[in-house]
């Protein structure tokens, strides 16, 4: 633990980051971020979207939604049961 410790103290990580960033244009670095966010914001945007619909749906009509919502919400939880147990009694693959 000592030498990792050591080793660590000794890498100037300040000098590391200056030199990267000096090679690194503002264009490169904002397509890299927006590359990398893209995705997760159309999923945010896409969940968004379904909770309203799903909210909307319960607020304009309460009872007749509260019942289907359950209903799907049992069935899911029966699934996952059902394939949870199958999966236990499945063998593991032997390993090498």
């Amino acid at each position: 633990m000592q030498l990792v410790i050591s080793v660590l103290e000794r890498i100037n990580i300040t000098r590391i980051l200056n030199r990267q960033m000096a090679h690194l244009d503002e264009s490169g670095l904002e397509q890299m971020i927006r590359g990398a966010t893209n995705k997760q914001l159309l999923y945010i945007q896409y969940l968004g979207t379904l909770l309203g619909l799903l909210g909307g749906f319960l607020i304009s009509n309460p009872g007749p939604v509260m019942v289907f919502y359950l209903t799907v919400i049992g069935a899911l939880y029966l699934l996952d049961n059902v394939l949870h147990s199958m999966k236990k009694k499945t063998p593991e693959p032997a390993k090498s």
